[in-house]
């Protein structure tokens, strides 16, 4: 429980009284940005981490009067402290569009953006091989450089891993 007496606030724990500092990211939710929260986390189609985003927000809404600890909100959403947090900031910052919007990395698809059918066949075709140097078998690190020695092309292992496990390869 939170009470609030002019500029300080005081959470009462286990009976004791102790102050608390002031909040630097309040979460205010109007009715309306409430509903669409609500509509987005009954959404299937929605991620989880969306979903999951919208329900610390609605749990974090100081507008009902009901003022949660985070660390409250963040054992009921099923998140870090941290997480908690930084939802309540980005909220505060950009509103509903920046937490319904995931800012994905460029660059976390890549690897299946570099890999082509006909490289998936080169590569299987490669693991296929007797391998060099009279080794038992091919490592990923030898089928990179190897790769990059016949092709040109420079892939990481990471990359290889999961050309050749969606080939049944691995």
């Amino acid at each position: 429980m939170v009470l609030t007496h002019g500029a300080s606030r005081y959470t009462i724990v286990s009976g004791v009284m102790m102050m608390s500092r002031k909040r630097l990211w309040s979460v205010f939710l109007s009715e309306h940005d409430a509903c669409r929260l609500r509509e987005i986390i009954n959404d299937t189609a929605a991620s989880s981490t969306v979903r999951k985003r919208c329900l610390v927000l609605l749990y974090s809404d100081e507008s009902n009067g009901l003022i949660r600890q985070r660390k409250e909100v963040a054992d009921i959403a099923g998140v870090s402290l941290a997480t908690a947090k930084n939802i309540a900031k980005l909220y505060c910052r950009c509103g509903i569009d920046g937490i319904v919007n995931l800012n994905r990395n460029i660059n976390s698809d890549i690897g299946s953006i570099k890999v082509d059918e006909s490289m998936r066949r080169a590569l299987v075709r490669l693991s296929e091989r007797e391998p060099p140097n009279g080794a038992k078998r091919w490592s990923l690190r030898m089928v990179s450089k190897e790769f990059e020695r016949e092709t040109g092309v420079r892939l990481g292992t990471s990359t290889i891993n999961r050309a050749l496990k969606r080939e049944g390869k691995r």
